[in-house]
């Protein structure tokens, strides 16, 4: 009888859909079986998925013309879409990655692939004005819930690598760098032409959008919204030089009502232990820092016109401030 040659257990398991899924499972494999090939074989998967962005550009054909804001929309609801396995199948990485890997390398190899991706998000910006809307929400989401993930599965180190660190460009030559806000998930033009048109509140159409999709078992809408009030906390409080992460869950104004009672990642740190360590993604090592510098940021003037138009009695609420660090 002739010898059959098995396949590998990472391609043989399912049908494969996706361009990412045999790295992916080559990654998940090479975890099972305790190899040291674990790093390069995420890069590779990484590396599989900024391709897959890359093939999703939206190319709009302006030569008859202005395009119809509803057919635009269309195209980037389509391009959406088609892109929500790869994003369910990311989501999967992280968790399997938070479960079995007890070491930052694969994070930092992560948000390596952010800084990649930052030349999608600023494509609108280039000398070509190529369209970017559907890329600055894919990029946005994946990062959202990045840090999404990492904190609910308390590896807060790991999430404060990616807004702790700069981004850059490359296919700016100018060398400019860019804060974690540069992935805020916004689609500008679109929201821009709706808010023309009286159809949205100004970030609705994305904060629909992303409440639309938030339908991952794993990483919920809750975990996006306590992670979006971090990003926003971490760059309102430290007063950043560069932009701050504009919150589309505060200004749109739908999810106040329900963070009343307070976020739950702040419920979470009534416990000291729980907030010492969740001290780090906010840059602070203690709550009377955080007090200082929240009262430091709502007393300079151009704070208070901060976006959010929220005062901090609210904003302490969110946090539950005063049960902080109680049990």
């Amino acid at each position: 009888m002739a010898n059959i040659r098995r396949l590998p257990s990472y391609i043989a398991e399912d049908t494969v859909t996706l361009a990412t899924t045999y790295k992916y499972r080559a990654f998940r494999n090479a975890v099972h079986s305790n190899k040291t090939t674990v790093v390069g074989l995420a890069e590779d998967y990484l590396a599989e998925l900024e391709t897959a962005l890359e093939n999703a550009e939206i190319v709009l054909d302006y030569s008859n013309g202005n395009i119809p804001i509803a057919e635009v929309e269309k195209q980037v609801w389509d391009n959406l879409n088609a892109f929500l396995s790869y994003r369910d199948e990311y989501i999967e990485f992280l968790h399997f990655t938070c479960q079995y890997i007890d070491h930052s390398r694969v994070s930092e190899a992560v948000q390596v692939f952010f800084s990649h991706c930052c030349r999608f998000v600023h494509r609108n910006e280039h000398g070509n004005k190529r369209f970017a809307d559907n890329y600055q929400f894919l990029v946005g989401e994946l990062f959202l819930y990045t840090v999404a993930t990492l904190v609910k599965k308390e590896r807060f180190d790991d999430a404060n690598i990616f807004l702790a660190s700069l981004y850059r460009d490359s296919e700016d030559y100018s060398g400019e760098t860019y804060s974690y806000s540069t992935f805020v998930p916004f689609m500008n033009m679109l929201e821009q032409k709706m808010q023309r048109h009286g159809s949205h509140m100004w970030g609705g159409l994305t904060f629909t959008k992303l409440q639309e999709r938030a339908n991952h078992k794993k990483t919920t809408w809750e975990d996006l919204v306590n992670a979006d009030y971090i990003l926003f906390l971490r760059g309102f409080i430290n007063m950043s030089t560069q932009r701050s992460w504009w919150s589309i869950m505060l200004s749109s104004g739908h999810i106040l009502p329900e963070m009343h009672g307070g976020l739950a990642v702040f419920r979470l740190a009534e416990s000291k232990a729980y907030f010492n360590k969740f001290c780090i993604l906010l840059s602070v090592d203690n709550k009377a820092e955080l007090e200082e510098k929240l009262n430091m940021a709502f007393s300079n003037p151009q704070r208070a016109r901060d976006f959010t138009r929220q005062n901090l009695a609210i904003h302490k609420e969110l946090m539950q401030f005063d049960n902080l660090a109680t049990h």
